[in-house]
């Protein structure tokens, strides 16, 4: 099963600051997770509290044993993120880039259930 979410802007607005993805399969031993964010939109906590609140959720509400991710290797701010939430680094992977002319680096990171209750705390409600 594949699901996607749009982050709005917030104040009544329809605009799309950002995008979270779920791929579960179907044999739901782990879930796999992306999340973009509008540049225009950086710096602002937007993604800290996304994936907060999904991981919240996911561990909640099914028994996964952890959730993956992939980011580009030279994607800093986002390996930083996902570091202090607690994702493990796991290697990385090559995928074939923009017309297939070079393959792009991607770090893999998992999070495991046993690391729920130590997600750094926020200050809103999900």
């Amino acid at each position: 099963q594949w699901f996607s979410i749009s982050l709005l802007k917030p104040v009544e607005s329809t605009f799309p600051v950002g995008r979270i993805s779920l791929i579960i399969p179907e044999n739901g031993s782990d879930i796999i997770f992306g999340i973009v964010i509008h540049p225009e939109y950086l710096n602002i906590g937007i993604g800290t509290l996304a994936t907060y609140c999904i991981l919240r959720a996911i561990f909640d509400k099914t028994q996964v044993a952890g959730v993956w991710l992939e980011t580009y290797h030279s994607n800093s701010r986002a390996i930083h993120v996902y570091k202090k939430f607690g994702f493990e680094y796991n290697g990385y992977v090559y995928h074939k880039g923009l017309m297939n002319f070079h393959q792009d680096k991607f770090e893999t990171f998992i999070f495991k259930r046993s690391k729920v209750d130590q997600l750094p705390p926020v200050t809103y409600n999900c």
